[in-house]
């Protein structure tokens, strides 16, 4: 039984990525070929396991990176604002806890 625990779960994470991607390709307008373009540029240069660890870096940081304002950037002489506060690293364990 516990080979089967969390299956349903992960079927429907599955069924809900696929019709996320199902629905990506068949509306041409959500795809943006500058976007592509600079993606597969850096699809590249990461092997699968560096690929991995940042999309769980990014799925990690989410609310931090939806703080970043890349339109509006301040001028450069502008008072420093409270940045995202970014977490590197995926061991959270408290001190002295063994895993």
């Amino acid at each position: 039984k516990s080979a089967s625990e969390g299956m349903e779960e992960e079927q429907k994470a599955i069924e809900i990525i696929y019709a996320s991607l199902t629905a990506l390709m068949s509306n041409s307008w959500l795809m943006n070929s500058g976007i592509e373009e600079c993606t597969e540029q850096f699809n590249t240069i990461l092997n699968p396991t560096q690929m991995s660890k940042f999309l769980l870096w990014a799925d990690h940081n989410s609310e931090a990176i939806d703080q970043l304002d890349y339109v509006n950037a301040p001028p450069a002489n502008a008072e420093p604002n409270t940045s995202p506060t970014f977490v590197f690293g995926i061991d959270e364990t408290a001190a002295g806890e063994d895993g």
